[in-house]
């Protein structure tokens, strides 16, 4: 500088105006705006004029600008506390002393302060009471405080404040506060030099109390924004928001585990769209009319999913109102019921169920009389009628039958009542055994074959496996009182047709199944007819008699056995009684259809053979052959009509060959050979009939049977003929 004033000496020029820094007598420096000219006041001698202007506010004005450019960049770029603390720590560094820098926030409940950032020199106090603490007392004033040493005593000593820690030269807080509410406080203090922090200072410190508590406040918006949204997002219950005109907007995802409508579905939709129409218009006039007027809706609404299914909620209907006062959107939270509903509704059934259980026992009170005293009658009468001098031989046995079936009915009766007062009372046990499933369906189907031969309504039986393979473990005695009683009734309601008792294996269960084409039983009657005392209508218990008591000990001891009792039926479409129970096999090595071990059945895989036959005698002697046939293993399906054989053909594509018998009900045999060969043109199929001239046989090959053999069949003839073409296979 002193040269460029010499050289403005000499040349007489002025130096252009610049920037600098002065040093004041303190020492402090201060910077000017400085002009420098030479004027000859006396036309000789030169004198130096210099004009310097104070920037000192301009450049502390500069200062705050650019700090607060930066905290502003700092905050939106930071995205945790802690680092926009050190951003502010550093830049503060630049303009006043931060080697003793503090942060604490208040908390209300607890009337604390704690410490989010502590960098001091002496101390660290993690969390002091907010009461008499120099930070309680820069709260307290609502503004910045500027406190030296002297000053910090004299509060002490007046008891406004106590002291914690070391005390500083000099103390400066700041409060940290956004629309009057209190953060906390910003600090910093200094234990060696008094006259380190000034007015410039305060207001540095303000500029970044503020923009701190800018920041502050919004992440703890974003937080409790952040934390309600997960409150709704994640709730238990349905939320929706929609429009003031309905339109919905926000769905939560329980609306979409609820109702099965994503959010970009349901978006922009009326609500209605679950509408299920149970309630009325003036049901949802109402409703629309209390939202609107500002008011919230509560109440029970019937919806209905996207997949048709039907569910009840308790709804909560709100206004979302602006600061104005204006209604912008509705918020409806919904609360699934359905279980509630229908446990309600049971609770009623039960109720209603009660009082029909007591009207039943009534009747079945009445009934019992009728029911015992109708056989004692024939008992009675009958054993009088015996002692009648005179009477012819066969009139005494027809008198003893009579009182025979009598007794046994009576006995029925009693067996009835006793074995439901056991199972009232969980007194019935299961006494498992090993038996023979064939043999035992064999003897009740020999039973019962002769009273359905008496009424002209054929009975079948169809046996799911060979009889050595076919031993089970469960209890007999059980099984023989639900299969007999499930045959008494098929017996009892089917006046023409058939009856069918067959079994099979399915997912590890043995299924037992009774089919006959009575009477059939209404759906609304199927879960009736197996309580207690329970007929399907009052006519046909007048027509048929009995107790009904029936179908409810043999649904009851199904359970005991681990199983249960279910009814497939139509009115006037017959019926089919399932008794499905856990499979037990007597011996693990035959659990597969050939009757041998796992490892042999894949050297000697058993051929599938589908028999059509219509007569159950006739395909027992053909079952009775194939079992006696040690060479091969058979697996064999009965079909009972041409129409029956088509269908499992169709249906079970390893039948390896067909005995298709040409008389048969529904579907005679050459319509069906016809059908089947359409589908499969290499299954072998053999025309087994009583029609026995070249040219049934003609007929029959022309139908597509690839062979003929006439009843009555001999056992050699019929295994050359199948291995002929199960040969190759």
């Amino acid at each position: 500088m002193k040269e460029e004033i010499g050289s403005m000496s000499e040349s007489r020029k002025a130096i252009p105006p610049a920037e600098l820094s002065l040093l004041r007598k303190d020492g402090s420096q201060v910077s000017v705006f400085s002009s420098h000219t030479i004027l000859n006041r006396d036309g000789n001698t030169p004198e130096l004029y210099c004009v310097d202007l104070d920037l000192t506010k301009i450049k502390n004005a500069e200062r705050l600008n650019r700090l607060q450019y930066n905290l502003i960049q700092a905050s939106i770029n930071t995205k945790n506390l802690e680092d926009l603390f050190e951003s502010v720590k550093n830049e503060l560094n630049s303009l006043i002393d931060v080697k003793n820098f503090l942060v604490a926030f208040y908390d209300e409940e607890s009337g604390s302060l704690s410490a989010k950032v502590d960098n001091d020199e002496k101390d660290q106090i993690p969390e002091w009471p907010l009461e008499k603490s120099l930070s309680g007392y820069v709260i307290r004033q609502n503004k910045p405080v500027l406190l030296r040493k002297n000053e910090i005593k004299r509060l002490h000593e007046e008891g406004i404040i106590e002291l914690f820690g070391t005390t500083p030269e000099v103390w400066l807080g700041v409060p940290l506060k956004v629309e009057g509410n209190i953060l906390g406080t910003i600090v910093v203090q200094n234990y060696d030099n008094a006259d380190v922090y000034d007015q410039t200072s305060v207001e540095i410190m303000e500029l970044v109390a503020h923009e701190l508590s800018i920041f502050i406040d919004r992440q703890r918006s974003e937080e409790k924004t952040n934390k309600l949204s997960r409150a709704v997002e994640q709730s238990s219950v349905s939320v929706v928001i929609t429009n003031r005109e309905g339109c919905i907007e926000y769905v939560n995802t329980f609306f979409t585990k609820l109702t099965g409508y994503r959010l970009e579905e349901a978006k922009g939709k009326n609500p209605n769209l679950l509408k299920s129409d149970h309630q009325s218009k003036a049901f949802y006039k109402e409703l629309w009319a209390t939202i609107l007027s500002g008011n919230d809706w509560e109440g029970e609404i019937l919806n209905k999913k996207k997949n048709g299914e039907l569910y009840w909620v308790k709804t909560v209907i709100s206004p979302i109102v602006s600061n104005e006062g204006v209604i912008t959107h509705f918020v409806s939270i919904e609360q699934d019921i359905s279980e509630r509903k229908k446990m309600l509704e049971e609770l009623v059934t039960a109720k209603e169920k009660a009082v029909e259980s007591d009207r039943l026992k009534t009747r079945f009170l009445n009934n019992m009389s009728h029911e015992i005293r109708t056989p004692m009658n024939g008992i009675i009468g009958f054993s009088d009628m015996l002692d009648e001098p005179g009477l012819s031989e066969e009139r005494r046995k027809y008198y003893s039958k009579i009182i025979q079936n009598s007794s046994h009915q009576l006995l029925r009766i009693i067996d009835d009542i006793l074995e439901i007062s056991t199972l009232e009372t969980k007194q019935e046990k299961t006494i498992e055994s090993e038996f023979c499933l064939n043999d035992f369906l064999m003897e009740i189907f020999s039973i019962f074959n002769l009273k359905s031969k008496e009424r002209n309504i054929p009975l079948y039986l169809k046996k799911g496996w060979h009889d050595d393979q076919s031993y089970i473990i469960s209890d007999k005695t059980k099984l023989n009182k639900i299969v007999s009683n499930l045959m008494e009734n098929a017996l009892k309601f089917t006046n023409e047709g058939y009856i069918e008792l067959g079994y099979y294996i399915e997912n590890e269960n043995l299924k037992l199944y009774v089919k006959d084409t009575g009477i059939g039983i209404s759906p609304k009657n199927h879960r009736k007819i197996f309580d207690r005392f329970s007929q399907e209508d009052r006519e046909i218990a007048n027509k048929h008699g009995g107790l009904g008591l029936g179908l409810s000990i043999s649904k009851e001891n199904a359970q005991l056995l681990g199983g249960d009792i279910t009814l497939q039926s139509e009115k006037g479409q017959g019926s089919v009684f399932l008794i499905t129970l856990p499979y037990k096999p007597a011996d693990k090595s035959h659990t597969n259809k050939t009757g041998e071990t796992v490892e042999d059945s894949e050297m000697n895989k058993p051929f599938t053979i589908l028999i059509a036959e219509d007569e159950e005698v006739n395909y027992l002697f053909l079952e009775a052959l194939f079992e006696a046939n040690g060479d091969r293993n058979y697996q064999l399906i009965h079909a009972i009509n041409g129409k029956e054989a088509v269908d499992i053909c169709m249906e079970n594509q390893k039948i390896d060959l067909v005995l298709m018998d040409i008389k048969m009900p529904v579907m005679n045999g050459h319509e069906a050979a016809d059908k089947i060969k359409s589908k499969c043109p290499k299954l072998p199929i053999i025309a087994q009939t009583a029609y026995s001239t070249e040219t049934d046989r003609q007929l029959a090959l022309k139908h597509g049977c690839d062979d003929f053999i006439s009843k009555p069949i001999h056992k050699e003839k019929l295994f050359n003929t199948i291995d002929k073409y199960l040969m190759g296979k």
